[in-house]
């Protein structure tokens, strides 16, 4: 059985941060599939959606990136084909990269 909420003690929330790269990962992303399928294009964007709002109430959420250093540093959602990488930074999650995986990983570059 779960413990009641306290109410004086509302839960807490993340704020979503986006580092440049990310955000032009993402762009990319979704313009490449909006010009191939409009459809692919607005499953991806959800799927996007709905991470963050996963990330904002649950940051430990994702499962650690085991494979990039120094390991315990990132975490990462698998969004289909592609990672949503992460770090948490005190009350932020910082959005680092959206990783296609079909790329090659010795691609990857952390900022």
């Amino acid at each position: 059985m779960t413990e009641p909420e306290d109410p004086s003690n509302p839960p807490t929330r993340s704020t979503i941060r986006w580092t440049p790269s990310a955000f032009r990962d993402l762009e990319h992303t979704h313009s490449f599939l909006a010009l191939r399928d409009a459809r692919a294009a607005r499953e991806f964007a959800g799927r996007v959606r709905r991470a963050l709002a996963q990330l904002e109430q649950h940051p430990e959420s994702g499962a650690v990136a085991d494979d990039l250093e120094p390991v315990g540093t990132y975490r990462h959602v698998v969004l289909k084909h592609h990672r949503l990488i992460y770090m948490l930074d005190q009350d932020f999650v910082v959005i680092l990269r959206v990783w296609d995986c079909r790329r090659n990983p010795e691609d990857l570059a952390i900022p």
